[in-house]
C-alpha cells in the first residue's frame, strides 16, 4: 500500500471487538515500529502492550476515581465544568451521564 493511499483510507476506531489480537501480530506491529526512522537514529520510544486483565483493573479504578471525585462536587459544579468539553454521550443523554459511562468503560476502547 502507498503511503497516500493509507492516508486516504485511513479512519478512526470507536469501538472494538472483545477478541484477543494474536501475540504473532503484535510482535509484529512492534517490529515494524522499531524500524520507523528517526531523527538521528536516536529512536526514543518505549512500547507498552496492555492486556484486558490490566485494563479492566484501569477501568476499575476510573469508575472508583470518578465515583469518589462525583461525591465531593454539587451536580451544577459539574455540569458548569464540563458544558464545553466534548464528551460523547448517547441519544438522550446528558453530559454528565456521558462522562459517566466514558470513564467507566475507558470510551469503549
Amino acid at each position: 500500500m502507498e503511503v497516500i493511499e493509507a492516508i486516504r483510507t485511513r479512519r478512526s476506531i470507536r469501538r472494538y471487538v472483545k477478541k484477543a489480537v494474536p501475540r504473532e501480530v503484535i510482535l509484529g506491529l512492534l517490529e515494524a515500529a522499531n524500524l520507523a526512522p528517526t531523527a538521528t537514529n536516536r529512536q526514543p520510544w518505549a512500547f507498552v502492550v496492555v492486556n484486558r486483565f490490566y485494563l479492566d483493573q484501569i477501568s476499575e479504578l476510573l469508575s472508583k476515581a470518578f465515583t469518589e471525585r462525583v461525591s465531593t462536587a454539587t451536580e451544577d459544579s459539574m455540569r458548569a465544568a464540563i458544558k464545553d468539553l466534548p464528551i460523547p454521550v448517547e441519544r438522550g443523554e446528558e453530559k454528565l451521564a456521558g462522562l459517566g459511562r466514558f470513564y467507566r468503560t475507558l470510551g469503549d476502547a
